[in-house]
């Protein structure tokens, strides 16, 4: 869709990406094939990924509930050639607010790995992890515990 035009900046609504690993690995295509353009991802609240991994991948990240001036500012921000990873202010708050709660839970390093796999089956967390099945479901049960929820839909609210 993009050959032959000159695009500088593209916004990717989350919900357009296939889920988990697949959705990263669109954003990494696009990047490859295009990597003059600023590629923008569009959050809404229970969609915010973030981390290293879409630091890595994208150039900076806006919420569907941020005020249009988040936008303009994001557009300026392209326009006069910046460089690095540009946050909205709430995805910027949503964000630290998972990092802090992920802190003050205390989960431990495979925990944090399992439950940023949440969106995964068991057997495809396992699998990317190299555990059992019967090992990830102790996490998940472990992490719901920790996070007071009943679902793996309420953890991942959470998470964000």
């Amino acid at each position: 869709m993009l050959a032959g035009h000159r695009v500088d900046m593209m916004l990717i609504d989350t919900h357009a990406l296939r889920p988990g690993k697949q959705g990263v690995q669109d954003i990494i295509a696009l990047r490859t094939n295009f990597p003059r353009v600023t590629i923008v991802v569009l959050v809404g609240d229970e969609t915010i990924f973030l981390g290293e991994v879409l630091e890595s991948i994208a150039h900076g990240a806006i919420s569907k509930d941020d005020h249009p001036q988040a936008l303009l500012d994001l557009c300026t921000w392209v326009r006069n050639g910046c460089y690095g990873f540009w946050i909205s202010p709430t995805v910027a708050d949503r964000y630290l607010r998972r990092r802090i709660t992920a802190h003050t839970l205390q989960f431990t390093d495979q925990e944090r790995r399992v439950l940023q796999l949440l969106d995964l089956t068991n057997k495809e967390i396992a699998t990317d992890l190299r555990l059992t099945v019967g090992t990830v479901k102790n996490y998940v049960s472990v992490i719901y515990d920790k996070l007071g929820v009943h679902s793996r839909a309420e953890a991942l609210k959470i998470r964000g």
